[in-house]
């Protein structure tokens, strides 16, 4: 169509009074066949803030929001060409750069030949409607975010977790609840406890107390806490704390009733098992007499736990108070040495640990191990804790022993004789002076080393066999001959005496080597050995050697002539016997040999 059939049309519509009417309350634009504008009315300038030079002959896409997408358009100009109208919500922006909605109808007109001339765009502005609608629908979107939240919060519970109206309806349980009561298998949301215990015999003693207990939460009017035995489907008998929390409206009507319930079974075992072992910890610590204390700086109290109350005399229900404390050490060194130690820690943070002596409030006199840690907070001590142990009875022991063990010592370090004590696996724990004296080591050099390594390598299954058999001779002095120990300067020395197992004697509880250097006893013995070697083998070539050359020179002797010395068959004998006479002085030269080793 051309321009000026476009011009000619829309001359025709402005001059009908229904046009009139309309531009006064609609918005108002034209377009013509090409979708160019080609006339806005007063109300439409306004809305925009373009004016019609600025709008004419451009396209409704100079008002675009970017709102809604191509197919919007492209259905609403397939309508307009198919000569039917089109109606719509649509988004512009102003020049301004505002939004605003309009609510619009785009109406063709058409020419004599039906053929759309132009298209007439009527509508109303709906920006504060659509606001309205955007501002409640961020509502409902923020309600239902915070009702999922919200459900997602009590799912994540480990409590059963009920809502309740104010007409004690249900209307929220999780799925702690539902498992607890049965829920999934009966129609509970909106029922009232008189009406789930109908549908759910098993749990109708559930339903009642629960109709007892809101009752009460609702007469106090502040929260309930109680606890009970709630036995489920399984046949488990869980304890519950149960938590009531009546909520009311500003008119002081009933609103809703939380229920919390949280299974506190294990707690109450855990419980039951902690005071236990506090009691088995008490006994413990009774029978070992140690007793503990706590001074808070904070509060200026003093904790005593029993076995302190009853070691100083005190009954249990006794507080003991900073004043007190201090008179249960005994005045002088005891006394200054705790004041000393107490304001040491409070200073450098740093714990203590002390022998002291106590006196008990009839007059007893107990030496104790106190052990105490300081807590500080922020630089500050504001608490010391710690326990003592009564060792009365050990330290007495201890000086018997130290008593002990001097005379012992004084008389090993007189004693000529060698002792070693050490533990079943070989280390040496004590060696007498005349150990150090034999074997040339410096005062404590063998204290942790192994017995072991002093023995000679080639005793190793000789002292093997000493470790079996004193191994299995508890008390039983197996005796050592002519054993070998190292020297500092690597040479051994040749030892007897005793190796006796004492690991079971409670003042001992170690293996005992006595022993003293047998060195020159023992190479004595070899010279001896030797020598009489010597005469065992003179002894042979006498009996041997010599008895045949004298038993020939006794028989031929035996036929001498001695009435005829000149019979010539005394010449014959003397030749044979000069055979065994040469013989015999052979054997004499060897026993003289032998003879003279012997020196």
């Amino acid at each position: 169509m051309s321009s000026n059939q476009t011009n000619d049309t829309l001359a025709a519509l402005t001059r009908e009074r229904s046009f009139a009417m309309l531009s006064q309350s609609s918005l108002l634009s034209i377009t013509g066949a090409d979708k160019r504008i080609i006339y806005i009315n007063d109300n439409f300038e306004f809305l925009t803030g373009y004016t019609p030079q600025e709008l004419i002959g451009q396209t409704h896409k100079v008002l675009a929001s970017g709102k809604h997408s191509p197919a919007v358009f492209d259905d609403m100009w397939q309508s307009v060409g198919k000569g039917q109208c089109w109606r719509g919500k649509l988004c512009g922006k102003t020049k301004s750069g505002e939004l605003y909605w309009e609510e619009t109808c785009a109406t063709p007109v058409l020419d004599d030949q039906g053929n759309v001339s132009c298209v007439m765009f009527v509508g109303h502005e709906i920006t504060r409607e659509k606001e309205q609608e955007f501002i409640a629908a961020e509502e409902q979107r923020l309600m239902l975010l915070e009702k999922e939240r919200l459900r997602a919060l009590i799912e994540a519970f480990p409590d059963a977790i009920v809502f309740k109206d104010g007409e004690g309806c249900w209307r929220v349980a999780n799925e702690h609840a539902k498992q607890l009561f049965g829920l999934d298998q009966i129609e509970w949301l909106g029922k009232r406890d008189e009406e789930l215990l109908e549908l759910d015999p098993p749990h109708a003693h559930l339903y009642r107390y629960c109709m007892s207990e809101d009752a009460k939460a609702w007469n106090s009017g502040k929260m309930t806490i109680i606890e009970d035995v709630v036995p489920t489907r399984d046949g488990d008998t869980p304890t519950y704390q149960i938590r009531r929390v009546p909520i009311f409206s500003a008119d002081g009507s009933r609103l809703a009733m939380l229920v919390v319930g949280t299974d506190i079974t294990a707690a109450r075992a855990a419980e039951a098992e902690v005071k236990g072992v506090r009691t088995m910890l008490e006994k413990t610590m009774k029978l070992a007499r140690v007793g503990g204390w706590e001074v808070d700086f904070v509060t200026n109290e003093v904790i005593w736990s029993g076995f302190t109350k009853e070691m100083t005399g005190v009954p249990p229900e006794y507080r003991p108070n900073l004043l007190d404390v201090l008179s249960f050490y005994k005045e002088g060194e005891s006394r200054d040495k705790i004041l000393e130690l107490v304001d040491r820690s409070k200073l450098n943070g740093k714990g203590f640990e002390a022998e002291l002596t106590v006196v008990s409030r009839n007059g007893r006199e107990y030496i104790i191990r106190t052990i105490a840690e300081p807590v500080m907070l922020d630089g500050v001590c504001v608490k010391i804790s710690g326990y003592f142990q009564d060792i009365t009875d050990q330290v007495a022991m201890r000086k018997k022993n130290e008593q002990i063990e001097r005379k012992f010592s004084r008389l090993t370090a007189r004693s000529a004789d060698g002792i070693i004590l050490h533990d079943e696996r070989g280390v040496i724990s004590f060696a007498s002076d005349a150990v150090h004296r034999m074997l040339g080591y410096q005062q404590g050099e063998l204290i942790g080393t192994m017995i072991g390594h002093l023995a000679h390598p080639d005793d190793v299954l000789d002292v093997e066999e000493h470790r079996r058999r004193v191994c299995n001779a508890h008390g039983e002095a197996v005796p050592i001959t002519a054993g070998r120990l190292r020297r500092r300067n690597g040479i051994y020395v040749r030892i007897d005496g005793t190796i006796t197992n004492l690991m079971s004697d409670p003042d001992v509880q170690a293996i005992v080597l006595n022993f003293r250097d047998s060195t020159e006893r023992y190479h004595s013995l070899e010279q001896l050995k030797s020598k009489n070697d010597h005469l065992q083998r003179i002894a042979r070539i006498i009996s041997h050697d010599v008895r045949g050359p004298v038993a020939t020179i006794q028989g031929l002797m035996n036929n001498y002539n001695y009435a005829d010395p000149h019979d010539p068959f005394n010449e014959v004998i003397l030749q044979k016997i000069r055979v065994p006479m040469d013989k015999l002085d052979q054997v004499i030269a060897r026993i003289v040999h032998e003879s003279t080793d012997l020196d």
